[in-house]
C-alpha cells in the first residue's frame, strides 16, 4: 500500500514539474498579449466575440506562446547554454530545453498550429484563414532554419513587429474580411505602433549581446553596440509617439514610457540593467494594452 502511495505521489510530482516547465517555456508574462491584440478590433467595433472568438482568444494566449517560444527554444539551445540569463531558467526569460524535450515541445507546437487553423477555417472566411496561416508561418520562419530571421538583423525586429501586426489583422478579419489588406485609419493608428514594437525588440537584443557575440549570432546590439542600439530604439519610439493617430491615452503613455526607458539606458553610465528595462517594457505592454482595450470598450 505504501509503495502505491509513493508511486502516486511521484507521478503527481512529475505532472506538476512538467506543467511548471511548460509555464516557463511559454513565458507567462506574454500570455495576455495575443488576446489583447486580437480582442482590440472586436471591442473597438462593438462586435460580440461568440464561441469562435472566445476560442481564438484562448488559443492566442498560452497555446500560441508555447508554439512561439517553444520553437525559439528548440533552435536556440546551443546559444541558450552559453547564456547565463537562460541558464537560470526563470518564469520570465524561459529555459534551456533538453534534447529529450524536443519531441514533446514539437508535438505541442504542431497541435497548437492545427487547432488555430481549424478554428480559423470554422469562421468560413478565407481572409481569417490566411491571417492565421501567415501568423503561424511568421512564427516558424522567425526561429527555424533555413531563414531563421531572428539571426538576421534588422529582419529579426521587423519579424517581431510582423507577428504583432498579424495578430491584429487576425482580429480585424474576424470582424470584417475586407480588412485583410488594412488601409486608411487602421494604418495611421497601427504603423507607428509597429515602429515602436521594432524599437522595443531592438532594445531587447542588448541584454543578450555578450552571449550572442560569443555564440557568433549577429544582432543589432552586437553589430553597433549597446548604447547606440538604445539610442536608435529611443529615436524610433519618439517617432512613433509624434506620428501615431490615437486618442487612447494608454497607447501614448506606453510609448512615452518605453521611449524614456530606452533613453535612460542610452544616457546612463555603464551598460548594466538592460534585462530589467526589457522586463519593465514587457509588463508595461501588457498593462497598458489591457488599459487601451478597456478604454475603447467603456468609451463605446
Amino acid at each position: 500500500m505504501g509503495i502505491k502511495v509513493a508511486e502516486s505521489d511521484e507521478a503527481t510530482g512529475g505532472v506538476c514539474e512538467g506543467l511548471i516547465r511548460l509555464v516557463k517555456i511559454s513565458r507567462f508574462i506574454a500570455w495576455p498579449i495575443g488576446p489583447i491584440l486580437f480582442a482590440y478590433p472586436l471591442i473597438a467595433n462593438d462586435i460580440p466575440f461568440g464561441k469562435t472568438g472566445i476560442l481564438l482568444l484562448i488559443l492566442l494566449s498560452v497555446p500560441f506562446c508555447l508554439l512561439l517560444f517553444g520553437l525559439n527554444d528548440i533552435f536556440d539551445r546551443n546559444t541558450d547554454l552559453a547564456n547565463p540569463r537562460k541558464r537560470k531558467e526563470g518564469f520570465i526569460h524561459g529555459v534551456c530545453l533538453k534534447e529529450s524535450e524536443y519531441g514533446k515541445v514539437g508535438w505541442i507546437c504542431g497541435a497548437v498550429a492545427s487547432a488555430i487553423i481549424s478554428v480559423a477555417f470554422s469562421t468560413g472566411k478565407w481572409q481569417t484563414v490566411a491571417a492565421a496561416v501567415s501568423l503561424l508561418g511568421m512564427a516558424v520562419v522567425y526561429s527555424a532554419p533555413p531563414l531563421r530571421l531572428k539571426s538576421r538583423p534588422p529582419l529579426d525586429s521587423l519579424a517581431n513587429a510582423a507577428i504583432i501586426y498579424l495578430i491584429i489583422v487576425f482580429g480585424y478579419t474576424y470582424v470584417d474580411p475586407g480588412l485583410f489588406v488594412p488601409h486608411g485609419e487602421f494604418l495611421q493608428k497601427t504603423v507607428p505602433l509597429l515602429i515602436g514594437i521594432v524599437a522595443i525588440h531592438l532594445f531587447s537584443t542588448i541584454m543578450d549581446a555578450e552571449a550572442d557575440k560569443a555564440a557568433g549570432i549577429y544582432t543589432v546590439a552586437t553589430r553597433i553596440g549597446k548604447k547606440k542600439t538604445a539610442a536608435l530604439s529611443s529615436g524610433l519610439l519618439f517617432f512613433a509617439v509624434i506620428t501615431i493617430h490615437t486618442k487612447n491615452p494608454f497607447v501614448l503613455i506606453y510609448l512615452v514610457a518605453a521611449t524614456l526607458s530606452c533613453l535612460l539606458y542610452a544616457t546612463k553610465k555603464g551598460d548594466g540593467g538592460a534585462a530589467k528595462i526589457t522586463v519593465f517594457q514587457a509588463i508595461s505592454f501588457v498593462v497598458f494594452g489591457a488599459g487601451a482595450a478597456m478604454f475603447t470598450f467603456f468609451r463605446g
